[in-house]
């Protein structure tokens, strides 16, 4: 009841963490301070090869457009979105990205990360953070692809994942790795690039989100075309 008697108040700041239906039911709420925070899908349409999945996304992105008119103030997640959300729909908003936990994502020596995740220290590891085939954005058989190409000359090259891997041990899978691949087609801002930004860890990724820029500011971190044999050459320098 205190949830709902909050939440119909006037004077209330109701802030929606996510567009589409999200934002669109936060519109009819009575409050006049209205936040909404894009994330990436709520935003950014692709190309899907079933009916379902771009019905989907195309209902989630209109409802977000047709919902932002609405909202006092509009949160990015990155610089690209912002710059994106201005070209495109004319609305002005604020990017602000979220950091890390440091009390899950820090820096430790990756030889000890390796021995306590029983992985091969003279291996070079490339972390790709999802291996679901059915996840059209994140291009996984092009990273696999990719991936596979380079070991036909690098047969130390390994993959890792972090499907099924419980939160608490993800920093050792990042500090275990050599390089973070991304082959998304698009992003807000991918996670798994910032808590390796935290751990010192390079990412070769697609031209998405704030990448491009970290890239030339970053060692050893690269932006790649969608392309196996372009993605296999960067793979091969770690």
């Amino acid at each position: 009841l205190y949830f709902f008697k909050i939440l119909f108040t006037k004077n209330c700041i109701v802030h929606a963490q996510y567009g589409s239906f999200c934002a669109f039911f936060t519109v009819f709420l009575p409050s006049s301070k209205k936040i909404v925070s894009l994330r990436g899908s709520d935003f950014y349409r692709m190309n899907y090869k079933t009916k379902k999945e771009n019905y989907k996304t195309k209902t989630a992105v209109f409802l977000t457009q047709v919902s932002l008119m609405f909202f006092k103030k509009i949160i990015t997640i990155s610089e690209k979105m912002k710059e994106d959300l201005e070209k495109n729909n004319g609305f002005k908003s604020i990017a602000l990205t979220d950091a890390p936990d440091p009390n899950f994502i820090y820096k430790i020596d990756k030889n000890d990360a390796r021995r306590k995740l029983a992985l091969n220290d003279n291996d070079v590891y490339v972390l790709f953070s999802s291996i679901d085939l059915k996840n059209e954005i994140k291009r996984t058989n092009l990273a696999l692809k990719s991936i596979e190409k380079a070991q036909l000359q690098n047969r130390n090259i390994k993959l890792l994942t972090l499907n099924n891997v419980d939160y608490e041990d993800v920093n050792l899978y990042i500090n275990a790795c050599d390089v973070i691949l991304i082959t998304s087609v698009y992003e807000g801002w991918p996670n798994i690039v910032k808590e390796g930004l935290v751990c010192e860890k390079p990412f070769i990724s697609t031209l998405i989100s704030d990448l491009p820029k970290i890239a030339k500011k970053e060692n050893d971190c690269y932006i790649v075309n969608a392309n196996i044999d372009e993605i296999s050459i960067h793979l091969l320098k770690f």
